[in-house]
């Protein structure tokens, strides 16, 4: 029997959410499960790791939050191993574990790439296919080529239930599966650090054609969703205790509160004061560069952003330095100004859409020596699974090949070495050997963190300078420090 992949990459943020989670995972004990690959976000993520490590020896288990739930998702992909995924959501019961053993089989044998186990709405989730001819008919499940010939027919049956291209949750092939998470939720109006993109609506046809699973009976319930069958959620059924209203992340107020703020125009109008603020701060050579970076006075530019301020790159030149070697954690504008002022510059980024974009732009003409060290992903399922070197941003990575990166070259080598990039503190902490004698240490964006870092180690530093100014494309003042080591 054809063994399956349960992934979830769940927001756990209250304690209902927590109930239905372990009555979830409960309802599925039957299942002949390969290896659970969980990531847990929000306030249950410990309690939920805990829960999971005491009831499962065959998990892979994470808390990573970078921000973008395709990218995290991505990452947990590589720890599968089998041809078929469950994707998993917490509001849902299994009703009948033992099928979805032989229909992951089922779908084995006839190269089916996906079928959606819940919302049955009564029977209705079948019968809506009832239109499609050349419907093959298997032992649990029905399957048929959906394409983009007969899609007309699936999204147009008489039931008036339509048929997303792609569901979440599913049993989904694997090939399948890792085509939308690169996708990376596509030209969505959802965050992307929810799954809600993942789903494909009835006329993304550009999904098609793959071979669509059908089951027979009802497999997986919603403990609170009807859909569109009024009373077929298991709370309706009297199946499942109400212990609070239906309450779904899917509404972020934050974001509900930006539409609104961004229908009055209150946004553009603040955005157009702080730019004019701004103007007179700027250097008199640079106000004309300064206003053309924004769309909003230039019909022939989209807008210019920078990684370093005015007065920031006036105070570098200023100090007429006579540089051979520079290396750069994170790459931005700065990687081309100091590549323009030294022999070589060694530059290492984690993001890998920065890096392929600034690859494509051409940075290896240059004298540039540019690596990709992505974070790795801690399994917390491992007692031992520690890490040195984390970040505040990509939360539950681990950052120690990308802060060691720079080991590689002996102490005093560097002129300049700048800090652009996550794990500040980190990287801060191996550079103070590697950069020679009367180098410079660069920080941009410097935060509260990092200025006591310079002030901590000021033993280290002859001096250090702190500039602020506007950036080119921004409204926002940047804050720089240059810390000359002794």
């Amino acid at each position: 029997m054809d063994k399956i992949t349960v992934f979830a990459n769940f927001f756990i943020n209250t304690e209902e959410r927590f109930m239905r989670m372990k009555d979830s995972f409960k309802s599925m004990s039957e299942i002949t499960v390969d290896r659970w690959v969980i990531n847990i976000r929000g306030l249950y993520s410990d309690e939920a790791i805990l829960f999971f490590n005491s009831n499962l020896d065959n998990a892979v288990l994470f808390s990573l939050d970078s921000g973008n739930w395709f990218y995290d998702s991505l990452q947990m992909s590589t720890y599968i191993r089998t041809n078929y995924i469950l994707t998993w959501l917490e509001d849902t019961i299994c009703l009948k574990p033992l099928v979805v053993n032989h229909i992951v089989s089922e779908m084995s044998a006839n190269a089916v790439d996906i079928l959606c186990p819940t919302y049955w709405c009564d029977g209705y989730s079948k019968r809506r296919y009832e239109g499609v001819t050349e419907l093959y008919n298997g032992t649990n499940i029905d399957f048929f080529n959906h394409t983009i010939k007969n899609n007309f027919e699936v999204q147009n049956n008489k039931y008036n239930i339509q048929s997303y291209i792609i569901g979440y949750m599913a049993i989904i092939n694997i090939d399948l599966f890792e085509r939308v998470l690169l996708d990376n939720g596509g030209k969505s109006r959802w965050s992307k650090s929810t799954p809600f993109a993942f789903e494909k609506a009835p006329y993304d046809v550009d999904w098609l054609p793959l071979k669509r699973g059908v089951p027979h009976i009802e497999i997986f319930a919603s403990i609170d969703d009807n859909l569109c069958v009024p009373g077929s959620c298991l709370q309706d059924r009297g199946l499942y205790p109400i212990r609070e209203v239906r309450d779904s992340y899917a509404f972020d107020r934050r974001t509900f509160f930006k539409k609104v703020y961004d229908k009055l125009n209150i946004k553009i109008i603040f955005k157009l004061y702080r730019i004019l603020v701004n103007v007179f701060s700027v250097p008199i050579p640079n106000k004309i560069d300064y206003l053309s970076s924004f769309s909003l006075f230039s019909k022939n530019k989209k807008g210019q952003s920078s990684d370093m301020s005015y007065d920031y790159i006036d105070y570098i030149l200023s100090l007429n330095l006579n540089v051979d070697k520079v290396f750069e954690y994170g790459s931005g504008e700065s990687q081309e100004f100091f590549a323009n002022m030294c022999s070589e510059l060694f530059s290492v980024d984690h993001d890998k859409s920065i890096y392929l974009k600034r690859i494509n732009d051409g940075v290896l003409d240059k004298n540039i020596v540019y690596n990709i060290v992505e974070p790795e992903a801690i399994d917390r399922s491992k007692s031992d699974a520690t890490c040195e070197f984390e970040s505040d941003i990509f939360k539950g990575y681990s950052f120690d090949s990308y802060v060691n990166s720079i080991d590689k070259y002996p102490d005093d080598y560097f002129d300049i070495i700048i800090i652009n990039g996550v794990s500040r503190i980190g990287c801060l902490s191996k550079c103070i050997h590697k950069v020679r004698r009367n180098g410079l240490i660069i920080i941009n964006n410097t935060n509260k963190e990092t200025v006591k870092f310079c002030r901590d180690y000021s033993e280290f530093f002859e001096s250090t300078a702190f500039v602020s100014g506007v950036v080119k494309g921004s409204i926002v003042k940047q804050d720089s420090s240059i810390s000359v080591r002794k």
